[in-house]
């Protein structure tokens, strides 16, 4: 007989029960009692009752974010002239280029949009910015992204402008945007090269809870913020639920603690492109300015709660 033969399958079986140390039995069918499934499903009708729920779920109550905040709003809304000036976001401390780089350069012909920021997001989420090993911290980023944003894992020479780019970001002192007096007597001259490893915090998630604030005020402190210029914020409707968000970095320095935000927007092929006015009113189209607010509530909560004797004017050194 062979295995396809059913009559063989029952004396196969039969077999491996005879070794006096086997633990196989044989079982017949017959044998097993079968419980009636109609007493069964009786039984239970019997022992199942239900409970009606007599709570409160509070519909109102969201997880909130920068991103759902201003997802409605149109981009443009709120640009100002040339020569608006924003008070409060200290715009004279911008670096200022003074030398203009040809349109063929890596940084203004990588491809625009998203997923490029994403690449340069994930490799400087993953660097170390004191001693950078570029081959490890692009390795993972570039395998993910390199179709998307057009540099090829072979490709020695934009992996290389890549990386000088990147390096160069590490070597260029860090302006503050927040008020000046704040937080330039103790960061004159910081780059994020400077930073060791256990001085950063990198993609830190928090939430915080709101409890009918009106989006209104918000557009008010903002405004204020803006030095007076008008907003484009919706006055409704009431934010009730948590504050949600993940800021790219956080870093200690001469015991201050500072929010740091990656942004990649293409403003033109030149450095001259890039002069304060022009990176200003991309913050203020784009709302980058009421992200780090909220980034900025979000780790003034935390210094509070961990920080003794928290003091914002000596713990907070700003954006």
């Amino acid at each position: 007989n062979t295995l396809d033969d059913p009559l063989s399958w029952p004396e196969a079986l039969a077999h491996l029960t005879h070794p006096k140390d086997s633990q196989l039995l044989i079982i017949e069918e017959d044998s097993v009692p079968i419980p009636s499934s109609q007493s069964a499903t009786s039984e239970l009708d019997q022992s199942l009752t239900t409970q009606h729920f007599t709570g409160h779920i509070d519909a109102n109550t969201n997880l909130l974010s920068y991103s759902a905040l201003v997802r409605q709003l149109s981009y443009g809304a709120s640009a100002q002239s040339s020569s608006a000036k924003d008070r409060g976001d200290g715009n004279s401390q911008m670096v200022v280029a003074n030398q203009s780089i040809g349109s063929n350069e890596f940084r203004f012909t990588l491809a625009k949009g998203k997923n490029s920021g994403l690449l340069l997001h994930d490799i400087l989420e993953q660097v170390d910015f004191a001693k950078p090993s570029w081959s490890s911290a692009m390795e993972v980023p570039l395998a993910k992204y390199h179709t998307i944003v057009g540099i090829q894992q072979h490709d020695t020479h934009k992996v290389a402008a890549l990386q000088e780019w990147l390096k160069e970001c590490l070597q260029a002192p860090l302006p503050a945007i927040n008020d000046p007096s704040a937080a330039l007597d103790t960061t004159q001259g910081l780059t994020l090269g400077q930073l060791l490893p256990q001085q950063t915090l990198r993609e830190v998630e928090f939430y915080f809870p709101l409890q009918q604030a009106k989006q209104s005020t918000l557009g008010q402190i903002l405004s204020r913020h803006r030095g007076g210029l008008p907003t484009a914020l919706p006055s409704n409707p009431v934010l009730q639920g948590m504050m949600h968000g993940f800021i790219d970095l956080v870093f200690e320095y001469n015991g201050r603690f500072f929010v740091a935000d990656y942004k990649s927007n293409h403003l033109g092929d030149g450095l001259e492109d890039y002069h304060p006015q022009a990176m200003l009113e991309a913050n203020q189209q784009h709302y980058y300015d009421l992200q780090y607010l909220i980034y900025s509530l979000a780790l003034h909560r935390y210094l509070k709660q961990r920080i003794p004797n928290y003091d914002v004017n000596q713990h907070f050194g700003g954006v």
